[in-house]
């Protein structure tokens, strides 16, 4: 759902509002080595921690400006709010569900980013203007 505001005289696309059945973000479970370098033998363990596994990122061809801190996750993970800049009329916007890439550190199971388009439109003018 694109949101429009009348700023001058023509509107303008002020943001966009993205909502899904599943959470768009996702963590899972991922080991992390610690080295203690407090004691004189620098002892390494692991524990248990978090990776960022999905995630919503911009698209590369989006040309539209999106504000800073313009992504805004909702609780929850189902929905995204991106707050677009001025002069986002006409512009492209492009959204991707992203598959991180598994961190550098796992040689046992490599796995590359993924990427598929959730939300491809240009900011053409609003519909109550055709």
């Amino acid at each position: 759902m694109v949101l429009w505001e009348q700023t001058g005289g023509a509107p303008q696309p002020a943001g966009l509002l993205v909502d899904a059945p599943e959470p768009l973000w996702r963590t899972r479970p991922h080991p992390q080595k610690i080295t203690d370098s407090t004691g004189p033998s620098n002892a390494q363990r692991w524990v248990m921690g978090s990776h960022d596994w999905l995630e919503v990122q911009t698209g590369a061809t989006t040309d539209a400006p999106i504000a800073a801190n313009g992504v805004i996750r909702a609780p929850g993970d189902q929905r995204v709010l991106v707050v677009l800049a001025a002069g986002a009329r006409g512009k492209r916007l492009t959204l991707d569900l992203v598959r991180t890439a598994s961190p550098p550190e796992d040689t046992y199971l490599p796995i590359p980013e993924e990427r598929h388009a959730i939300v491809d439109l240009t900011l053409a003018p609003a519909p109550w203007e055709e």
